[in-house]
């Protein structure tokens, strides 16, 4: 019926009384809110109506109210403590933030200023933290970092000081034959620049004329992995070529695939010069001996004529003379005939011995029968003369070779007799002369004391004899070649090969 039974507020008016909201509440089975003001300048109140009883019967009716200033009193004194603490944690939280900030970010500030220290080359910048989180271990690996990049560039400046300072012209190619690194060395001796060369094709500085493509060298170098003191030209940059002396290795990854290739070579033009120079020496001075020797085989035929023919002829009218005044006289006494006929004697020794010198000196039987006949002649008269048993094996080669050439082959098989008679102690020896093929092959052979071939030409060239050199140099007017193979208690066999001339190998 709208009686209030029960309130908490009695200073509060009109609560006995009923109104619109209080009618709307007891009629209503369900919970019901209103906002109500009871006076026009008094508080707001929050009223909160709420049934009592059962489904069927209502015992009646609770109403909750309170004034709304009071939880604005409320929430204005929290916000306010809210804000106050907000503020608090805030400037708390940024304080905290920055040394936080400041904590971390020193040590990395560190690593950025030594980081871009080692950019500009400074790696002696070790960045050393006392922590044990990633920074530390990060400061770590910089610092180790830092130290190998530090050994790593003064090994490479070391290298690259040393290639630098190379006299040899040092090259790197990759494997397509790209030009990838050169030294100075190489720049100043073919007239470039670096820059005109890296990037450029091998081929413009060892053209693929050269025998390094040319004669399988390249293709060895890749096989192989290396190559050594293989004589190539470079060309300049005028296009001259300049002889080089070249090396190369091959530089392979891990799965052994062509990373490039190191090439070294020695310039050798001065080489070059003196060993052409030289060829034309030794060509002059075979030139030279071959006119010596030509010249004294003439002044040879000159003298055994002269003692042939002056000499020997003096000597015949000189025992006529003398036999004539024997006659003249021939009551003479004894002893005077006597010696008429030992001076008679000893001028036909003085003959025999003039003619034997003639026949040494220009032997009349090499012109009259023939090189074989003159080599039987020269082995039996030696055989006879040293007492060395002899043995003589000769194919027909009167028609080999020119009178020239026949003089020449005489004069090296006497030569030969002569070392054995003077030198060999031999008892023994054999002189054989075959044809093979295109040559003449000549053998002497004896069973003496031997001797050192090479000891022999090393000799000073003021103590040793012009008997070898001159073999091997009338060997080598032929066209030919002389072989000595000895050594001490051994024998000597002295082989000379000679092409037979076209036309005159049958």
């Amino acid at each position: 019926q709208g009686r209030i039974l029960a309130q908490s507020d009695p200073a509060r008016p009109g609560l006995h009384q009923r109104d619109p909201p209080d009618t709307l509440a007891l009629d209503s089975l369900a919970p019901v809110f209103f906002q109500i003001q009871v006076h026009e300048n008094g508080p707001q109140y929050y009223d909160i109506f709420f049934p009592i009883g059962t489904a069927q019967h209502r015992q009646g009716t609770v109403r909750l109210g309170y004034a709304r200033d009071l939880p604005d009193r409320w929430l204005r004194t929290r916000l306010g403590r809210i804000l106050v603490d907000c503020l608090t944690a805030a400037l708390f939280g940024l304080v905290f933030a920055f040394v936080a900030a400041r904590s971390i970010s020193a040590p990395i500030r560190r690593l950025g200023r030594a980081a871009r220290k080692a950019v500009q080359g400074d790696y002696n910048a070790a960045v050393v933290l006392d922590r044990k989180d990633e920074l530390g271990d990060l400061a770590a690996a910089f610092s180790q970092m830092a130290t190998d990049l530090r050994k790593a560039v003064l090994a490479s400046n070391n290298y690259d000081n040393i290639i630098q300072s190379m006299n040899d012209a040092l090259a790197v190619v990759d494997p397509s034959g790209k030009i990838h690194a050169v030294n100075r060395a190489l720049c100043m001796s073919l007239g470039y620049a670096e820059n005109d060369l890296v990037g450029e094709s091998i081929h413009q500085i060892i053209p693929r004329e050269t025998s390094l493509f040319k004669n399988g060298h390249y293709q060895k170098l890749l096989h192989s992995g290396s190559l050594s003191n293989i004589e190539t030209d470079y060309v300049t940059r005028q296009g001259e070529s300049v002889p080089m002396r070249l090396s190369a290795s091959v530089l392979w990854d891990e799965q052994h695939n062509v990373k490039g290739i190191v090439a070294i070579a020695h310039d050798i033009t001065h080489r070059r010069r003196s060993e052409e120079a030289l060829r034309r020496s030794v060509k002059a001075l075979h030139i030279l001996s071959s006119k010596l020797l030509t010249a004294q085989e003439n002044e040879r035929r000159r003298i055994s004529v002269e003692l042939h023919d002056e000499l020997g002829q003096a000597l015949m009218v000189l025992k006529l003379k003398i036999r004539t005044l024997l006659n003249m006289v021939p009551t003479a006494p004894e002893e005077q005939k006597t010696g008429f006929n030992w001076v008679i004697g000893y001028i036909d020794e003085l003959a025999d011995n003039v003619r034997r010198l003639s026949r040494d000196l220009s032997p009349p039987i090499l012109k009259d029968l023939g090189l074989s006949a003159a080599i039987r002649r020269l082995v039996e008269t030696a055989a006879e003369t040293s007492k060395i048993k002899s043995r003589l094996y000769m194919t027909p080669i009167d028609d080999a070779f020119e009178p020239d050439e026949q003089i020449t082959i005489y004069r090296i098989i006497q030569e030969c007799l002569t070392n054995i008679a003077k030198h060999a102690q031999a008892t023994h020896m054999a002189v054989v002369l075959q044809r093979q093929a295109d040559r003449l092959v000549i053998k002497v052979e004896d069973n003496g004391i031997g001797f050192d071939p090479h000891e022999a030409h090393s000799q000073d060239p003021s103590r040793r004899g012009i008997g070898l050199t001159a073999m091997h140099e009338r060997a080598r007017m032929l066209g030919g070649s002389l072989d000595i193979n000895s050594g001490p208690d051994t024998g000597t066999q002295v082989t000379v090969s000679i092409p037979l001339q076209q036309g005159k190998e049958h």
